[in-house]
């Protein structure tokens, strides 16, 4: 019925007698806590032995659950059961879960539970950098708004704060802006609540000026690897190691060539148009969002690595609650260190808008490149991987004459361009708006009025980029075959369209849809209703 012996998960308590004290269940609730969770057992020997509970059980089950509720922090909510032996002897198990970050008694007393050489479970005290990495990896606590032990003013470049500030005074014309760095360094920081009114500065100051050296030697996992890659990808050609603060590192980083790579040039309007191969906003934000959404209780940093044809950045930590690769673009910012991130918005090191990923997929998609693909990441990290080499050129000669700064219109530009005719639940799934089609319809009712795009078909359901509704084009033998496979799916989906419905969806001309009908029909793939003159698949 109960447990041979005390684990990690496990604890015995003999509360049999008045002199116990409760507070020893509140230790252990504690230190369980900040371990793996599990479960006491108040009625039980050391050995085992079943004594009944008494103290616990003259509290209750209520009683109990709210003397824990109330002694801890954050409070932790823990399952009660009693267990009856017999009549005289009851044994009370407490469930005690995983907390999601660091739990203290009310008194402000840091345990956690561990099993010693021998096998013997017990409760140790946390030192504070134990207490940072044990604190939350789901967002519930921002590590860089707490303050350290030993860290001091002296500890911060307070010259730096100063240079920063001249800078943007120098590059801004915003009132708030000039007003907040026309001040002494230390109002600034405080202003930007990276520092407390006794002026002790917290994690984000130390990150964003601190001195090398003190960063080092507080926040050791403050760290960027930069490697770039030749050849297949295999020969390593450069290995850095940032370590500075942040409002110098950055800006560093972003000046590696390797960044800042042409991959093509066209000639327009008399001007020469000059396409990198990773947009300098793409980076930053890239760069940006790693720094801010980074989880500092792991230990790894933040890696860089550049390869002949794609960029990859990881940092450590996976997603905040609520937010995956299918809804990045379509949920509202929510960095994993708040304090921090604003300090570096109200920086300029990051959009202002908050809304760094949009820049991201909307640069990406500006040069005809693939979507950034996050499909690396796991609960241990974030990974984006960002698509160089050759831009589309067609696409970017395409987009010289649209004014379009949104990035769901330019998602959609790149898809229509790319894939030709797409449907509205296709486009919505392009723009992860999969179960939000009204507001699908929205954005391109806009793009219509806009002249971007056209819609097509039966019912007008597909729709097909304004300037490739002309059918100039003379078909290939692959895009012909490309399109017939398209015309079968389309038939799958619609049971059955009349050729102008297919030339339209397709962006074709009726002659050349005909033409490909007429191959499929020669394979016994389609056939025409001879009546309605609209074509089937043929069964």
């Amino acid at each position: 019925m109960f447990p041979k012996k005390e684990t990690l998960l496990v604890e015995f308590k003999d509360d049999s007698r008045d002199s116990f004290d409760f507070g020893d269940i509140i230790k252990e609730c504690v230190g369980m806590s900040n371990a793996e969770g599990g479960d006491i057992y108040c009625g039980l020997k050391d050995d085992g032995t079943p004594v009944g509970s008494k103290v616990a059980l003259k509290k209750g089950i209520d009683g109990i659950k709210y003397e824990i509720r109330a002694k801890t922090k954050p409070s932790i909510e823990c399952d009660v059961e009693i267990i009856s032996l017999n009549a005289d002897c009851k044994v009370v198990k407490i469930s005690v879960p995983k907390g999601e970050s660091t739990v203290c008694s009310s008194k402000g007393n840091y345990v956690k539970r561990f099993v010693d050489a021998k096998g013997e479970p017990g409760n140790e005290a946390m030192d504070e950098y134990a207490i940072l990495n044990a604190a939350g990896r789901i967002g519930t606590r921002d590590l860089t708004a707490q303050p350290l032990k030993n860290l001091t003013l002296a500890d911060i470049d307070l010259d730096l704060v100063q240079k920063i500030a001249d800078e943007i005074k120098s590059n801004s014309i915003i009132d708030s802006d000039i007003h907040i760095f026309s001040q002494e360094p230390i109002d600034i920081l405080m202003t930007m609540r990276l520092v407390n009114k006794t002026g002790a500065p917290n994690i984000a100051c130390l990150l964003l000026f601190g001195y090398e050296d003190s960063i080092l030697d507080m926040i050791p996992n403050h760290f960027i690897q930069y490697q770039v890659f030749a050849g297949d990808g295999d020969e390593l050609v450069k290995n850095i190691k940032y370590t500075s603060p942040i409002v110098k590192l950055l800006p560093e980083l972003l000046k590696q060539p390797e960044l800042n790579r042409c991959s093509n040039e066209l000639v327009a309007n008399g001007k020469s148009i000059v396409i990198p191969e990773y947009a300098n906003n793409s980076i930053r934000e890239a760069i940006a969002n790693a720094i801010n959404h980074r989880d500092y209780t792991l230990h790894s940093g933040i890696q860089i690595q550049v390869y002949p044809r794609e960029l990859i950045v990881c940092s450590a930590g996976g997603f905040v609650s609520g937010i995956d690769i299918k809804n990045l673009l379509n949920t509202p910012p929510s960095p994993r260190n708040r304090i921090l991130n604003d300090a570096m918005t109200r920086l300029k090191l990051v959009e202002s808008s908050g809304r760094g990923i949009d820049t991201i997929f909307y640069w990406q998609a500006r040069y005809g490149r693939p979507a950034p693909d996050y499909s690396m990441s796991d609960s241990t990290k974030v990974s984006v991987v960002l698509a160089g080499g050759d831009a589309n050129m067609d696409f970017v000669k395409e987009m010289l004459s649209c004014e379009v700064k949104n990035v769901f219109q330019m998602l959609i530009l790149n898809t229509l361009f790319v894939k030709g005719s797409q449907s509205l639940s296709e486009l919505s799934t392009a723009i992860q708006l999969n179960n939000k089609e009204d507001r699908t319809k929205s954005i391109l009712a806009e793009m219509i009025r806009k002249k971007l795009i056209t819609p097509v078909g039966y019912d007008n359901n597909y729709f097909v980029l304004s300037s490739q509704k002309e059918f100039p084009k003379k078909l290939t033998k692959a895009e012909s075959m490309q399109i017939k496979v398209k015309i079968l799916e389309l038939l799958k989906k619609s049971v059955a369209l009349s050729k102008s419905d297919l030339s339209a969806i397709l962006a074709i001309s009726e002659p050349q849809t005909y033409r490909l009908l007429k191959s499929l029909k020669d394979d016994d793939c389609v056939d025409i209703d001879p009546i309605t003159k609209v074509w089937l698949i043929k069964k």
